[in-house]
């Protein structure tokens, strides 16, 4: 296939609901495996068959004992167990409330209150916290344990179906909270219709022709709808790393072919990938290798498997794709990445739209953008002005949330004539990528009117190696650069490399966009349960 080049979407059969996608890959591809997982030392395997039966099972449980459209909350790091429960509370026609494992237990019980949910369904590594909220909380705490019991059953009755199948797909099955960077969490209800539009028409984009490893966390709408749903639709294994430490054993055991990631992993792995070429005394041996590497694909000869055969064996010697989403990846890691034999395609997204907006495509992707709009959404740049072509990305189609959960005001507040407001700012271009800008309540509007986004001045910092994080913001209307550096140097000289940096940065920018001023953080910033800077 010619390469970077557009090409006809993928055709994958399209279903009406989720409930019905996981139906019928029981029945097309029963004796697939679904999904794999650790117990202890020992490899776990589940067909596609195997998967309904235990959300049967479970979702009889749960039928028998709680009123159709119970709220579960379900508390616990990533397992199959937490799967079966997702799925099970869905079919059966409850509201499945993933909780972030993340917070402490007043941020659960807050989440808990919020939303409505009168069971919480906790594993084992979580007892402390329901045994802390069950005494003085009027929700039911339910061990994973317990439900997992069940999916001993030998003969399972699948009459049960009969009756889901009535539950509509337009009503509400999962309400995710959005992580809060700045403010309260909004609880974004979604639709079994909303879930699988997003799966239909992102399978469109890319296709997934080998396993893949799960390692984002399940109660975020990336790391659930897009990284286990859209790719079970693909009919290969899904491997479903429950701890971060295990990661790397994982990927040698999963050997997957792509792999859904946020920018911190990527940015880790770069990392290693130079540390234990520095510990290893090969940086320059592994610069020659990129660089012969670069210019033997210029000329069609593809050697990259064998010249960096150590580093893609430490990702199981398969993996070909990384899609990243969730917040701005630089060019650098890309351009890296793609030199070891590895494409890194962006993707954007956002809860409310469940939550796939655009997805670069396996043989047609742009460094500098996000990739083109999925079919069946449609995006619409809303800008101030008549000749500017950055302004608000707004998003209409099957995929966009039914709402905030018990918050008209900011539901209406988040529509603008049946489009989505997505909050983010940025253009599409000429081919129908779009590129992201950045976030409109981070925008600073200097006295002369002015508009300067901070993620386009942080970016160009982060593009040097001693800068590890950074803010950029207005102090008495000097745009300043808060920076946590990547060295432990005296104050003195990372004064002076820093701001050389700066000035070496402000040089690519028109005046009115300039750092005038610098600091130097001893700590790094705080962030969010999903690792985003708060502002």
């Amino acid at each position: 296939m010619t390469r970077n080049k557009d090409y006809p979407l993928y055709e994958l059969e399209e279903y009406e609901s989720l409930s019905q996608m996981v139906c019928e890959k029981a029945r097309t591809c029963p004796d697939k495996i679904a999904f794999q997982f650790m117990r202890g030392k020992n490899i776990q395997s589940i067909t596609y068959r195997k998967y309904l039966e235990d959300i049967v099972v479970t979702g009889k449980y749960l039928s028998k004992r709680y009123d159709r459209q119970t709220h579960i909350g379900i508390l616990g790091e990533n397992s199959y167990q937490w799967l079966v429960v997702f799925m099970a509370a869905v079919m059966s026609g409850n509201v499945a409330v993933p909780l972030d494992k993340e917070l402490d237990a007043a941020g659960i019980q807050d989440l808990l209150t919020r939303s409505d949910s009168e069971i919480c369904v906790y594993s084992d590594s979580y007892s402390d916290i329901a045994r802390e909220l069950a005494g003085n909380s009027p929700v039911e705490f339910l061990s994973m344990n317990v439900l997992t019991q069940t999916l001993n059953v030998r003969d399972v009755d699948f009459k049960i179906l009969d009756e889901w199948r009535t539950f509509s797909k337009k009503d509400i099955a999962a309400i995710f909270y959005t992580s809060g960077t700045s403010g309260k969490s909004k609880g974004v209800m979604l639709s079994q219709e909303n879930i699988i539009e997003d799966i239909n028409s992102g399978c469109k984009n890319f296709c997934l022709d080998g396993n893949t490893l799960v390692v984002l966390p399940f109660h975020h709408a990336f790391g659930l709808l897009t990284a286990v749903f859209a790719s079970f639709n693909f009919e290969h294994t899904i491997f479903i790393n429950s701890s971060l430490k295990n990661v790397n054993r994982d990927m040698l055991i999963g050997k997957p072919k792509m792999i859904m990631m946020v920018p911190l992993f990527v940015e880790t792995f770069h990392k290693t990938i130079w540390r234990t070429a520095k510990t290893q005394g090969k940086e320059r041996k592994l610069r020659f290798g990129m660089t012969l590497s670069g210019a033997l694909l210029h000329l069609g000869i593809d050697i990259r498997k064998y010249l960096f055969r150590s580093i893609l064996e430490g990702f199981g010697g398969e993996l070909k794709y990384i899609v990243c989403g969730g917040a701005a990846l630089q060019k650098k890691y890309i351009r890296e990445f793609r030199s070891f034999g590895i494409e890194i395609l962006n993707a954007y997204g956002i809860t409310e739209c469940s939550p796939g907006v655009t997805l670069s495509r396996n043989h047609y992707h742009k460094d500098n953008r996000v990739g083109p709009v999925i079919k069946g959404c449609e995006v619409r740049i809303k800008a101030d002005t008549d000749n500017s072509r950055c302004g608000e990305i707004q998003v209409r189609g099957k995929n966009v949330m039914l709402g905030y959960y018990r918050d008209e005001q900011a539901t209406k507040a988040a529509f603008d004539d049946g489009w989505f407001k997505t909050g983010d700012l940025g253009y599409i271009d000429k081919d129908g990528f779009l590129s992201v800008a950045g976030r409109i309540k981070n925008l600073i509007i200097l006295s002369n009117g002015e508009n300067v986004s901070p993620e386009e001045l942080e970016n160009l910092l982060l593009d040097h190696e001693l800068v590890k994080e950074v803010l950029v913001y207005a102090e008495n209307e000097a745009i300043t650069a808060e920076i946590f550096p990547n060295s432990e140097a005296g104050f003195e000289d990372l004064q002076k490399q820093l701001q050389d940096i700066v000035d070496v940065c402000n040089r690519k920018l028109p005046a009115y966009k300039r750092i005038q001023r610098l600091k130097i953080r001893q700590t790094e910033f705080p962030k969010t349960t999903t690792q985003k800077i708060k502002r």
